[in-house]
This record gives structure tokens, C-alpha cells and sequence, in this order.
């Protein structure tokens, strides 16, 4: 399998006094793979993967999303490694995967060398292209204090009951603090009307799960809002079928500063907000002075 090596021009680049060394890689490799993560970049084809995914039932329609059928297939090719958090991006015309693997990079190469041998995932290995995969060792210690840029799609729901004595479901952020009829206080404890400041609640939403993550929010911005319908599998009576939801869909760029390395790292790997296991919540980063 050929093995890329990271390449700035991807964006994700981390300056060279926080790059993975090669002690922790050698470490990752002796067995220590909770210490270790891969960022693992794919350029799948899109066309046969929804092919595949209609096969196999993960997706109702050529035009559903592919969020719930890229976890399938990445459990099918690497098990208890499967990317989660991960995402799609459109870059420059070329749509890439992009998610986060808690193992060293070596042990990433040899899954997907494994994957392309293997007659049950053989097909599923060549419609994510892992022969042209680039594999990117991320910091095993983040300075204390260090500014990064980031971008980041998030789904920004929480579960609320419908009325006094409705069902409990999941519902977008503001829409559920309008319906509270509550105002809501940003994180400087300025109150405001949610269906005046939406942003404002996506983005302090951003900012308070961040810090769960190890991080602080030191600026932000929304650049892409819509409403998109996520498909799950359910179970109901002894039979599976699958259900699509709609809800908020949002992508946001902005500036985090580290303020634990090891909640970092672990908030890399966890995802920010809910629906991380379908291509929500995946943190991309570069230097603070280069958007990614």
C-alpha cells in the first residue's frame, strides 16, 4: 500500500514543535495505542460508495446522506478503530473524508494494507481508496495556551419534551430555548432573546463544549447554516428500519486556545455535541495564523 506522508497543503498541519515524534509513534506501535492518534485523510468515491450503501440498505435514496453509511463502513474495515468523530468536506473540487483513529499511524497503514488484501472488505477498501489515503500522526502534547485555528460541522440539538405532558425528542438549541420561553445567557452573562441572536446560542453552544474538549472558544463565526435530515438505523418490535430526522446543520471556523493537553486530545477523539458517529463534531486544525 502506498503510504503518503502528511502534506501542508491539506491544511492540517500542526507546527513542528508539537508534530508527533517518532518515540511516540514507536510507542503507539509497542501496544500503547490510547495515547496515539491518526488523523486519517480518504478521497472515497462517492458515486460507489452510495451504490454500496443502497445495497446494503444504510441509505433510503441516491440523495440521502452518507453519514450513517460511512460508519458502517468504517466499522466494517477497522473494528473498534472505526473514525469517530469524521467528516466530508469539499476541498478545492474533491470531496474528502477526514476523521480521527485512536492508534499510531503504523498501525493505521497496516489495517488499510490489511483491508486491501482481505476478500470481505476488499470492495470496500478500493471505494475509500485507501491506496491513495494520507495518514497524519497528530501531537501526543499540546502546549499549554496554544492557539489554533479550527473548523468544525456540528449538529446543535438537545432533548426536549413537547409540551407540558408531550414526548421527549431531540430538538435544534434555539428553537427549544424559544419554546421555553427562556433567555438565554451567553458565557459574560449578557441575556438576549434567542429568536433574536440564534447565532449567538449556536455559537456560545460551540464555546461550552469546547471547554468540556480542553479547550476555550476565543472567536468564531458561522459560515454555513441549514437543515439537513440525518439518517439512524432504529429498532422497534424485533425489527431494524431506518429513520431520517431533521435538525440544524452547521459549520463553524474560528480560533481555540489549549487549556488541557490531555482533555484535548481526548476531546479530538469524543467529537464536539451530539451525532459525532455520523459525521458531526470532527475538530480540523491548522496554525492559528492559517485558517484551515
Amino acid at each position: 500500500m502506498h503510504y503518503q506522508k502528511p502534506q501542508s497543503t491539506l491544511g492540517l498541519a500542526i507546527s513542528a514543535n508539537t508534530r508527533a515524534t517518532k518515540a511516540d509513534t514507536d510507542q503507539g506501535q509497542r501496544g500503547q495505542h490510547n495515547s496515539a492518534i491518526s488523523l486519517v485523510c480518504l478521497q472515497p468515491n462517492l458515486a460507489g460508495l452510495r451504490q454500496w450503501a443502497l445495497r446494503q440498505g444504510h441509505i433510503l435514496d441516491h440523495d440521502d446522506d452518507l453519514g450513517y453509511a460511512l460508519k458502517q463502513a468504517s466499522q466494517q474495515v477497522f473494528g473498534h478503530l472505526t473514525f469517530k468523530p469524521f467528516t466530508l468536506r469539499d476541498r478545492h473540487g474533491q470531496v474528502e473524508l477526514l476523521g480521527y483513529v485512536p492508534a499510531a499511524d503504523a498501525l493505521v497503514e497496516h489495517i488499510m494494507h490489511q483491508a486491501c488484501q482481505s476478500r470481505t472488505v476488499q470492495e470496500l477498501a478500493q471505494l475509500l481508496r485507501f491506496k491513495r489515503a494520507q495518514i497524519h500522526p497528530m501531537p501526543a502534547n499540546w502546549q499549554q495556551g496554544q492557539r489554533l485555528a479550527f473548523v468544525v460541522r456540528v449538529r446543535p440539538v438537545a432533548r426536549g419534551r413537547l409540551g407540558r405532558f408531550g414526548g421527549v425528542r431531540e430538538m435544534d438549541i434555539a428553537a427549544l430555548a424559544a419554546r421555553r420561553g427562556q433567555r438565554h445567557f451567553s458565557r459574560n452573562g449578557a441575556a438576549h432573546t434567542p429568536a433574536r441572536d440564534n447565532d449567538r446560542i449556536y455559537l456560545d453552544w460551540v464555546g461550552e463544549r469546547l471547554t468540556r474538549r480542553g479547550a476555550l472558544l476565543r472567536s468564531a463565526r458561522i459560515i454555513v447554516y441549514q437543515q439537513t435530515a440525518v439518517l439512524h438505523r432504529r429498532f422497534s418490535y424485533g425489527r431494524s428500519y431506518m429513520s431520517a430526522r431533521s435538525g440544524p446543520d452547521l459549520v463553524v471556523r474560528g480560533v481555540l486556545q489549549v487549556r488541557n493537553s490531555e482533555e484535548f486530545s481526548r476531546g479530538l477523539l469524543h467529537g464536539i455535541g451530539r451525532h459525532t458517529n455520523v459525521g458531526f463534531g470532527c475538530l480540523l486544525l491548522s496554525p492559528a495564523d492559517r485558517p484551515v
